[in-house]
């Protein structure tokens, strides 16, 4: 099976303005807000400097201790870094300054089942994201991902299902569903999820 799923990094750098842009390398230049900061991590983040796009994210904490955003985006930091159990205090701290925050629920979720191995804890991470969310399809992805790794391949199945109807080409949860139909000895339908994932990838 592939990793179907993923941490969302939240304020993408599509949004910056130009002025921001130019401040990369010359962080130093002032004053910024701290949204500014946010997005500047992201800008970061997208050229992988994760130091920098840390050193962001702590200055946009430090302008707004309650920038729930922030938080979020330290937990994917330190996700990609390797320091999970800081990654999981950071979207714990994100969700409680912000209750209805199902992407950081996901994230949490995400750190949960994928680097912890701690698929329980993980579901009830995606039950309220996707209580908090009901169209968010990554959610219902990332849960068929956590039973099958359970080995409950029929319910892994209905949730993958799920996420293909909410994103109809959505290729991985095609795939993922072809593992689970391959596991429970189902070819037929295991190759006609393949074929699918591999139309949707590369065309017919």
């Amino acid at each position: 099976m592939i990793f179907s799923g993923g941490i969302a990094i939240t304020g993408h750098s599509q949004n910056i303005p130009d002025s921001l842009r130019e401040t990369v390398g010359t962080i130093e230049l002032s004053p910024l807000s701290a949204e500014d900061y946010n997005y500047l991590g992201n800008v970061y983040y997208e050229k992988f400097d994760y130091d920098k796009a840390i050193d962001c994210f702590e200055k946009a904490i430090e302008l707004n201790p309650d920038y729930a955003e922030a938080y979020d985006n330290m937990g994917k930091m330190y996700d990609v870094k390797g320091s999970y159990d800081k990654a999981i205090n950071y979207f714990k701290k994100a969700i409680a300054l912000k209750p209805d925050y199902a992407e950081a629920c996901d994230n949490l979720g995400y750190v949960y089942a994928w680097r912890k191995n701690n698929y329980d804890e993980a579901i009830k991470c995606y039950e309220k994201a996707i209580a908090l969310k009901p169209d968010y399809a990554f959610s219902y992805n990332n849960m068929g991902d956590a039973y099958y790794k359970k080995g409950d391949y029929n319910k892994a199945i209905k949730y993958f299902e799920k996420a293909i109807e909410l994103i109809p080409y959505y290729a991985a949860a095609y795939y993922s569903m072809g593992d689970a139909y391959q596991k429970l000895g189902n070819k037929v339908k295991a190759d006609e999820c393949f074929q699918k994932a591999w139309e949707i990838n590369y065309g017919k």
